[in-house]
């Protein structure tokens, strides 16, 4: 609609053909004689991107594209239920540029976007299918003072300020652009409760609007004192406007910052070709078959209380299940009731972005790779092509720093958790777990560190878990980690006890 408007006026007169066209016409399925003229020439016409400026609403970063020529604001109504604005019916009506094609207009809703310190009030109609996020007609320009100059690909936000669009930071920047910018917590204290954000401001050399990898330091001290599997902030991607990000709190507990303290860094990111050149590699080793059986490493009876005929039972029950201690895990295998995760998705699609990796230096990039790869050896990533499975959203992947040496590969599916209902289900609590092992008169305990990514994923939502690699394309995650919770459960259903 946005490109239908911006060739309305154009005159249909005489051009210049293409210099390609000789004017020599061309049989199809018939005799050449009946071609002796071509019967149509299409001319080239002349179109150019519409001019936007991003905003923020609340944490979310949307773009909003500008349009002199409408007579009214339009947001899509699932950009509007994204941002939580309130809508309420309306009984007005629209039309397309065209003056005969109606849009389904859901209601009218009111929203107040920020962007460097200036509020910008919109007063717009809902609407079903829109080809962009928010679109800003004559009202929004004259209440917010907002003004353009395609000349110059300008659009002057008031008070002299002015934004270029069409512009983002290209692969030849200088090296300071690209470098991660440590994130410095404010002078004072400072708790930033669920739902809520904290706002960071990006240095003077960081590109004023583009978009960033957060990570987490490790060595901060609010670091040390949160669980691992509640870190925060969590590794994502998120987009700056003029030079200042908003880190929001989407867990279910407050995080306090210390005042001054390194928290977390923002990387630039970069869209891995599709021609990239495959870096050599060395190849995955398998790890070392164990002496004897798989679980003859396992202690039985350390401090020599049990009587000699029940280390004889266990080792024998260790014998039977000797496949559970195998290092090559092959995947859950039913053996307790069908187990399948499933992305459960809400009535709003997540928008699709093209695969996007933090800008590490090459050795990390390849420190990437290797992760993949060693999990693709053990089936937890899988080509598309070998699945048969079309990718539809691209997560981005980070290598997160351990406390104790060592990097994890963390993948953010934030976008398309965002847009998922969570599913109820009846995880064990505490007091129902003691009750249920103090009937046991022997417990085992097995610490299965490289299983937890047993659980597999459903065919339908595999389209959902596409993951870029850095030199090798695109991945499909077939198996997935549940939480804390599901995680033991897991673990004590598939490990064996007698008793």
């Amino acid at each position: 609609m946005v490109k239908a408007r911006q060739i309305v006026g154009i005159l249909e007169a005489e051009a210049e053909p293409d210099d390609t066209f000789d004017g020599t016409p061309t049989a199809c399925d018939g005799d050449e004689s009946d071609y002796s003229s071509p019967g149509a020439v299409v001319y080239r016409v002349q179109t150019r991107q519409s001019p936007y400026f991003d905003v923020f609403c609340h944490h979310h970063v949307v773009r909003v594209t500008v349009d002199s020529g409408a007579t009214g604001n339009m947001i899509r109504h699932a950009t509007a239920r994204t941002l939580g604005s309130q809508i309420v019916s309306s009984a007005q009506s629209v039309h397309q540029a065209d003056g005969s094609s109606k849009l389904h207009v859901i209601g009218e809703t009111r929203i107040t976007f920020t962007r460097d310190n200036k509020e910008f009030k919109f007063e717009g109609l809902v609407v079903e299918n829109l080809d962009v996020e928010i679109l800003a007609g004559t009202p929004f320009m004259e209440t917010n003072d907002v003004a353009v100059r395609p000349a110059k690909r300008e659009v002057i936000l008031g008070q002299g300020t002015v934004f270029t669009y069409g512009s983002s930071p290209s692969s030849g920047c200088n090296a300071s652009a690209r470098r991660a910018f440590v994130l410095r917590a404010p002078p004072s204290k400072e708790t930033i409760w669920p739902g809520d954000f904290i706002e960071m401001q990006l240095p003077e050399e960081a590109h004023p609007d583009s978009e960033y990898a957060i990570e987490p330091r490790t060595d901060s001290p609010s670091f040390r004192k949160l669980q691992q599997s509640y870190i925060w902030p969590q590794p994502s991607i998120v987009s700056s406007v003029a030079r200042e990000i908003r880190i929001s709190n989407l867990t279910n507990e407050p995080r306090m910052l210390r005042r001054n303290e390194h928290f977390c860094q923002a990387t630039p990111v970069f869209e891995p070709s599709d021609d990239s050149i495959e870096v050599p590699q060395p190849s995955v080793a398998s790890p070392p078959p164990l002496p004897g059986s798989h679980s003859s490493v396992v202690k039985i009876d350390p401090d020599n209380l049990l009587p000699p005929d029940i280390r004889v039972s266990l080792r024998s029950l260790l014998k039977e299940y000797d496949s559970v201690f195998d290092p090559k895990i092959t995947g859950y295998n039913d053996a307790a009731g069908p187990l399948e995760a499933k992305v459960n998705m809400g009535p709003i699609e997540p928008p699709q972005r093209k695969g996007r990796l933090p800008q590490y230096a090459r050795r990390k990039l390849v420190e990437l790779q290797n992760k993949f790869d060693q999990l693709e050896e053990l089936g937890v990533f899988q080509r598309p092509e070998e699945i048969d499975v079309t990718v539809e959203y691209l997560n981005p992947s980070f290598l997160v720093k351990k406390t104790n040496g060592g990097s994890r590969l963390v993948t953010a599916f934030a976008d398309v958790s965002r847009y998922s209902k969570p599913q109820p289900s009846l995880l064990p609590d505490v007091d129902s777990t003691l009750r249920q092992i103090a009937q046991w008169k022997h417990i085992i305990i097995s610490d299965l560190t490289s299983a937890f990514y047993q659980i597999p994923l459903a065919r339908e939502s595999m389209k959902y878990c596409g993951i870029t690699t850095p030199f090798k394309g695109v991945r499909v995650s077939t198996h997935c980690d549940g939480d804390t919770r599901l995680r033991n459960r897991f673990r004590r259903d598939h490990v064996p006890r007698p008793g």
